[in-house]
């Protein structure tokens, strides 16, 4: 990931937020992805103790529950819908999609590197 700019503000593309006052699941929209090597990640948080089910593709990176329930999820290529579902009944629901950008490692010692560099 570029951690370059403040803050590592040069990580972030493109971030779209939006929420619902009444619903069980959230899709975000991004556009199209600067380069398929970018990353994308979504956070969700909704109302409520609720269990949370990621998008299709994405791997649930951290679940908490309580008065607010929120969720992050996590994919290592671009998908430009990001979506996440509660098990529980509808309210106020809200959610962040980025796309990260994915940042070259260093090379070491002259040897072949994988694509490495996002981690939570």
């Amino acid at each position: 990931m570029d951690t370059g700019g403040v803050d590592g503000a040069d990580a972030v593309v493109q971030a779209l937020t939006d929420r619902s006052d009444s619903d069980t699941s959230m899709l975000v929209t991004l556009s199209a992805f600067g380069d398929a090597k970018n990353a994308t990640v979504g956070c969700f948080s909704v109302v409520g103790a609720n269990t949370w089910t990621e998008g299709t593709g994405f791997t649930d990176v951290a679940q908490l529950s309580g008065d607010l329930s929120s969720q992050m999820e996590f994919r290592l290529d671009n998908d430009t819908t990001v979506d996440a579902t509660i098990s529980g009944s509808a309210s106020t629901i809200a959610g962040i999609a980025l796309e990260l950008k994915f940042a070259e490692p260093p090379a070491t010692g002259g040897g072949a590197h994988g694509r490495l560099g996002f981690a939570f």
